[in-house]
C-alpha cells in the first residue's frame, strides 16, 4: 500500500510525513555542542533514568541508557554543576516538596537545581544537593529512587559512575526553538545519529508546519511532523517497540519520535540516499507524479525533497 495514503502531506508542500519518514541518511549528526552523560548507580549497577518524560522522580532501574537516562552537564559560575534531562529538557531539581526526591521538572537554574561534584577515591562521584546540603542517594529501599537525604557519602548508595554518552558537535539551527530542538535531539540520540539526523529533523519541521506556527487547516492536528491518523495507527506498534511506550499524539516529543522512526525507516529503504528517503517520507515508496493524498491536494514529493533537502545543507548537514 502507498505509503502517502497514510501520512498528510505537509501544508506548504505536501505533509512529507507519510510513513516515509526518511530521516536524514541518519549519519553522524553532532548533537548540541555539548557532551551528554548518563548516571550509573553504584547501588545497582543501573543507569539513572528521568522516567515517564521527566514527570516521575530520578530512579536508578536501567540496564541500559537512551534519551531518558542522558543529561547535559552545565557548569554553574558558583563553581556547582547542574543536570539537564534530554527527556524533557528541563533541570533536575532536589524538591524539597517531595521530600527532596531529584526530578526533571525546572526550567531555570537556581538553589533547588545545584549540586557539588564530589569525586571519590574509586573514580566515581557523589553530589551533594545546595537545596539542603545532603547528598544523593539511591534509596534501594524505595525502589532505587534517587533522593537528597544522607549527610555524608557512605558507601555504594551516594556513588555514581560518569559515563558518557553522547557528544555534539553540531548547532541548533538558529531559526528552530530551542524547545523543538531538544525533541528533535532526543530523537537523534535514540538513533544514535550523533546530531546530523537532528537536523534533518528540524528541515522536515520547518517544512510541514513552520515549527508549530502553522498548525491550521484540515490537516492541523497532525502535529509538527505531519503524519495522519491512520499512518500513526499502522506505526503504533513499531513505535512501542521502539521506544518502550504507546505512542502519545498529544505529547509533541512523541510527535517528533512518530515522524522521525518513520523518517529513518524511509532513508534505510532509500540505502541511506537522504534526498531519496525524503521523497518516501512525503509520498510513499511508490510517488509518482501526479499522485494526490487523502484530501486531494498533489503531492509534489520531489519538489518537498529538494526544499527540505536544501534547508537541512543550509543548517551544516553532511549528508
Amino acid at each position: 500500500m502507498r505509503i502517502h495514503s497514510y501520512l498528510k502531506r505537509s501544508a506548504a508542500c505536501s505533509l512529507a510525513i507519510l510513513l516515509g519518514v526518511m530521516l536524514l541518511a541518519f549519519q553522524p549528526a553532532k548533537v548540541s555542542a555539548a557532551s551528554l552523560y548518563s548516571l550509573q548507580s553504584r547501588a545497582n549497577s543501573n543507569y539513572v533514568s528521568a522516567d515517564n518524560y521527566g514527570n516521575d522522580p530520578l530512579v536508578a532501574n536501567r540496564t541500559s541508557a537512551s534519551s531518558w537516562e542522558q543529561f547535559q552537564i552545565i557548569n554553574n559560575s558558583d563553581g556547582t554543576i547542574s543536570l539537564l534531562s534530554m527527556a524533557n529538557n528541563k533541570y533536575v531539581a532536589a524538591d524539597l516538596n517531595q521530600g527532596a526526591k531529584l526530578i526533571a521538572r525546572s526550567t531555570s537554574v537556581q538553589q533547588w537545581e545545584k549540586f557539588r561534584r564530589v569525586n571519590l577515591d574509586d573514580g566515581s562521584i557523589a553530589l551533594q544537593a545546595m537545596a539542603n546540603n545532603q547528598y544523593v542517594s539511591t534509596d534501594l529501599n524505595n525502589g532505587a529512587v534517587l533522593v537528597a537525604n544522607r549527610a555524608a557519602v557512605g558507601g555504594a548508595w551516594e556513588a555514581f559512575s560518569l559515563v558518557t554518552s553522547g557528544s555534539s558537535n553540531v548547532s541548533k539551527p538558529g531559526e528552530a526553538p530551542s524547545y523543538i530542538w531538544n525533541y528533535a535531539v532526543n530523537a537523534d540520540n535514540h538513533f544514535g545519529k550523533n546530531g546530523d539526523f537532528a537536523l534533518l529533523i528540524c528541515a522536515v519541521i520547518k517544512q510541514e508546519t513552520s515549527y508549530g506556527a502553522n498548525l491550521g487547516g484540515v490537516s492541523g492536528g497532525d502535529g509538527l511532523m505531519q503524519v495522519e491518523p491512520n499512518t500513526r495507527n499502522a506505526y503504533s506498534g513499531e513505535f512501542s517497540s521502539t521506544f518502550g511506550h504507546a505512542y502519545n499524539h498529544n505529547d509533541q516529543q512523541d510527535q517528533v519520535y512518530m515522524g522521525a522512526m518513520i523518517l529513518n525507516d524511509m532513508i534505510n529503504l532509500a540505502n541511506g540516499d537522504v534526498w531519496r528517503g525524503l521523497v518516501n517520507y512525503n509520498g510513499g515508496p511508490g510517488w509518482y507524479p501526479g499522485a494526490t493524498d487523502s484530501y486531494g491536494r498533489p503531492i509534489l514529493a520531489d519538489q518537498y525533497a529538494n526544499t527540505v533537502y536544501g534547508t537541512y545543507k543550509s543548517y551544516g548537514g553532511l549528508y
